[in-house]
């Protein structure tokens, strides 16, 4: 291994990834991939052989005592920095995991580009998360969140107030149904698949919390509704 190279494992449980990603980073001289493995008791033998620089892994890989993969990493080995990927579809558990802007991640479909702009910056210690807002709770990417329309937004407050489609719908006095389909695609736009998490989404964006329910956030909270937050996401 080159002496300024940056050495890294890759873990991830589906073989396709794991050998794909490894692939995608051979030629990388800046990079140095030192072994891959798809099961946890392996990655921390690996990780005391190797010393590697950057652990890159999966936030589903199977672990014991159904502790979360990236904790049980993290806690032996808290000097080495980790990458989390995640599927596409998954934005929940890196919203979930992510409480505040603590690690760094990826989409398992990411570009090489993209791949390897966040290793290199995680190595030097310059990663911007960009699910952090900077109130001490992550956060769903911005770009997201602008994608939505006037009115998807406005919906989303309800969500974020536990609104059942009902409700909602007697209160804008539309059907059930048209407020289904609103849930649908702002669900497909932010990448959800749970239909909780739009409650969670909504609440971590307090820009789109309607003022009544900001405002009763603050009072049962003494002034931090950020506390909410963070017990959501944990």
């Amino acid at each position: 291994m080159s002496s300024t190279s940056i050495s890294v494992i890759i873990a991830d449980a589906q073989t396709l990834t794991r050998n794909g990603l490894a692939k995608t980073l051979e030629p990388t001289k800046e990079i140095e991939i030192m072994a891959i493995t798809g099961c946890i008791s392996e990655l921390t033998l690996l990780c005391n052989r190797h010393q590697p620089d950057v652990i890159i892994m999966s936030a589903a890989m199977p672990c014991v005592d159904n502790m979360k993969p990236y904790r049980y990493i993290t806690d032996q080995f808290p000097h080495v920095p980790v990458i989390v990927l995640a599927d596409d579809n998954d934005a929940e558990t890196i919203v979930a995991m992510n409480t505040s802007g603590e690690f760094a991640w990826l989409y398992k479909s990411a570009t090489e580009e993209k791949i390897v702009a966040t290793i290199l910056a995680v190595h030097k210690g310059t990663y911007k998360n960009e699910l952090y807002n900077g109130y001490g709770t992550s956060a769903v990417n911005r770009a997201l969140l602008d994608a939505l329309t006037p009115r998807e937004k406005e919906m989303l407050t309800y969500f974020g107030a536990d609104l059942t489609a009902k409700e909602i719908a007697a209160i804008q006095n539309l059907s059930i149904r048209t407020i289904e389909g609103h849930k649908e695609k702002i669900k497909e736009k932010l990448r959800v698949k749970g239909s909780g998490l739009l409650a969670i989404y909504a609440l971590l964006q307090n820009t789109y919390l309607p003022t009544l329910l900001y405002w009763t956030m603050l009072l049962f909270t003494n002034g931090n509704p950020d506390t909410i937050l963070a017990d959501i996401t944990a």
